[in-house]
C-alpha cells in the first residue's frame, strides 16, 4: 500500500481533479439548459434538446479530460467501473485501483460540493435534478438497477469475456482487440526480451513496466500513453494477436521487398516484409537478382567499407602508386586514385564492374585491374610507363623495381658495385625527380642514401670504400667508381 501510495499519489490526485471538474461542468451546464429562470431554456422548448445538448457538453468535458496532460498521465480512469475493469484484466495493481475508487468519489463530492456553494439555491431546482440519477415512481431500487446497467453496457464486451472461463484467455485479446480498432496508430511489436520497449505503428518509441506481464508480449494495443515521442510511457494496454491485426487491418499491412547492402558479409541481402505503419509483422530472406539498382548499393556499400576492401594486386597496386606520383609531381592531369576519390565516384567506374553480382567476394583481381585502368586515359597510360617507369635498369643491366609510395619519394635500393661506371644521378618524370638511391653492401646491408650520385662518389665514397674492403675483401672497391665497370659478382680468384 505505501509503495503504490509514494508511486502514483500524483496520479490518484489527478483522477480525483478531473472527476471534480466533471461534476462541475456537469452541474454547472445542467443548470444552464436546465433552470427555469435560464435564458437557455427559455430558448429551447424540447427537453429532448436540452438533454442532448448537456451530453454534448458532458462529453467533450470527458474528451477534455481524457487527453489532458493529467488525463494522459494518470490514464483519465474517470469512473470507478473502468478501473475495476483495469483491475480485474490485470492492467493495475490492486492498491492503485482502491485509491483510484476513492480519488473518484472524493474529487466527485469535491466538485459537487464546489458547485453547490457557488450556485446554491439554483442547483438545489428541482428541474435541474438531471445532473444525478433520481429514484422515479418505481424507487430507489429501479434507479440502482438503471445505473447497474449503463455501465453494465459501458463495459459489456471486456466483462463477458472476464468472467466466462472458457474464453477468460481472450480477455485482454478482445480488450486489444477494440482498442486497436479505436486507435490503429497504437498497435505496438515488442523490440525483443522482456525489457517492455516497444515499437508503434506510428513510429513512436513507447515503454511498459518490464514487471508488468504485457512486457513479453509480442504485441500490444496501447490505449493510454504519454511521455514524448521518442520516450514514451505506455498507462493501459492490452495484448493483441498476429491474426487479430492482420484480420482488423488487412487494407492497411503493405508487403514491401528491401534489399540492403550486409556489411558484415559484404553482400547484398533481400527481405521480404510485411509492415503495418513502423512495425514489420513477419519477414523472410529473398533471392537477389542483379540489376541496376543492386548495383548501386552493391557500389555503394563496398565504398563505405573501404576501397582497400577490394582486391589488389601488388602490380595494380603499384600501377596506382606511378599514376598518383606523377599527378602529385607533375599536374592534375593525371587522375586522383587515392581511396577518397576513387570511394566518392565509385558510380562512375565500380558500379559498372559489378552489374552482375550481389557480393565483394565476386570481384576478381583482373576484373578490378581492367575497371581501374580504364580511368587513366590512353595518351597517359602511354606517358606513365615512360615518365614513371616500374623498374630502373642499372649499368649491369639488373631490372632494379622503383618503390613510388616511399616516404621521401620513389626508391630503388642496389648494392654499390652495380652503379660503378654511373656518373649522373638517376630520375623520373621526365628527369625532373631524382631517385632516391638506397646503397647496399654485398650482403645487401644498407649502406648510405643518396639523392647525389656523382656527389657520392667524389665525397663519402672514400671512407665507405675503406670500411667494406675489409668486410668484403672478395669484392671490388676501386679508387675510382666512375671509371671502374659495373659488376654483379666478385672478383675472380687470384685478383
Amino acid at each position: 500500500m505505501r509503495r503504490a501510495l509514494t508511486r502514483h499519489w500524483p496520479e490518484y490526485l489527478m483522477e480525483a481533479a478531473g472527476l471534480g471538474l466533471f461534476m462541475i461542468s456537469a452541474c454547472v451546464f445542467t443548470v444552464l439548459v436546465e433552470h427555469p429562470h435560464s435564458p437557455v431554456r427559455a430558448g429551447m422548448s424540447d427537453p429532448f434538446v436540452r438533454r442532448s445538448l448537456i451530453g454534448l457538453a458532458m462529453g467533450l468535458t470527458a474528451i477534455g479530460l481524457i487527453y489532458s496532460p493529467w488525463g494522459k498521465r494518470s490514464g483519465a480512469h474517470l469512473n470507478p467501473t473502468i478501473t475495476l475493469t483495469f483491475l480485474r484484466l490485470g492492467r493495475v495493481e490492486a492498491w492503485d485501483a482502491a485509491f483510484y475508487v476513492i480519488a473518484h468519489f472524493a474529487g466527485a463530492l469535491a466538485g459537487v460540493l464546489v458547485t453547490a456553494a457557488l450556485l446554491r439555491d439554483a442547483l438545489a431546482n428541482a428541474a435541474v435534478n438531471y445532473a444525478v440519477t433520481r429514484p422515479g415512481v418505481w424507487g430507489r431500487l429501479a434507479a440502482f438497477v438503471a445505473e447497474f446497467m449503463i455501465s453494465l453496457v459501458l463495459i459489456l464486451v471486456v466483462l463477458l469475456t472476464s468472467n466466462v472461463p472458457r474464453v477468460a484467455r481472450f480477455t485482454g485479446i478482445c480488450a486489444g482487440a477494440l482498442v486497436a480498432l479505436a486507435y490503429p496508430e497504437r498497435v505496438a511489436k515488442n523490440r525483443g526480451g522482456a525489457s517492455g520497449a516497444f515499437l508503434l505503428v506510428n513510429g513512436r518509441g513507447a515503454t511498459v513496466d518490464p514487471a508488468s506481464p504485457l512486457a513479453r508480449e509480442p504485441f500490444l494495443a496501447v490505449a493510454e500513453l504519454t511521455g514524448t515521442a521518442a520516450h514514451g510511457r505506455i498507462l493501459s494496454a492490452a495484448p493483441v494477436t498476429l491474426a487479430e491485426i492482420e484480420q482488423r487491418f488487412a487494407d492497411r499491412i503493405a508487403t514491401r521487398e528491401d534489399i540492403i547492402f550486409d556489411a558484415a558479409s559484404a553482400s547484398l541481402r533481400g527481405r521480404r516484409s510485411r509492415r503495418l505503419g513502423a512495425i514489420t509483422l513477419a519477414e523472410q530472406p529473398m533471392p537477389v537478382a542483379p540489376n541496376e539498382t543492386t548495383a548501386q548499393k552493391l557500389a555503394d556499400g563496398i565504398a563505405g567499407l573501404g576501397i582497400a576492401r577490394l582486391p589488389w594486386s601488388k602490380a595494380l597496386q603499384h600501377w596506382r602508386d606511378r599514376v598518383m606520383f606523377l599527378r602529385a609531381s607533375e599536374d592534375d592531369e593525371w587522375p586522383d586514385l587515392s581511396d577518397a576519390s576513387l570511394a566518392r565516384t565509385a558510380a562512375e567506374w565500380l558500379t559498372p564492374l559489378v552489374a552482375d553480382k550481389t557480393a565483394l567476394g565476386e570481384i576478381t583481381a583482373d576484373k578490378l585491374n581492367n575497371a581501374l585502368r580504364t580511368l587513366v586515359p590512353w595518351p597517359l597510360q602511354r606517358r606513365l610507363d615512360a615518365e614513371a617507369p616500374t623498374h630502373f635498369e642499372a649499368p649491369t643491366g639488373s631490372q632494379v623495381p622503383i618503390d613510388y609510395e616511399a616516404e621521401g619519394g620513389p626508391k630503388i635500393a642496389i648494392r654499390v658495385q652495380e652503379l660503378f661506371g654511373l656518373d649522373r644521378h638517376p630520375a623520373v618524370a621526365g628527369g625532373r625527380v631524382p631517385l632516391v638511391i638506397e646503397l647496399l653492401s654485398p650482403a645487401h646491408r644498407p649502406v648510405q642514401t643518396t639523392r647525389d650520385l656523382p656527389g657520392f662518389w667524389r665525397g663519402s665514397y672514400a671512407a665507405v670504400r675503406t670500411e667494406m674492403r675489409g668486410r668484403y675483401p672478395k669484392h671490388p672497391w676501386p679508387e675510382d667508381p666512375i671509371a671502374a665497370p659495373p659488376t654483379r659478382r666478385a672478383k675472380p680468384r687470384g685478383t
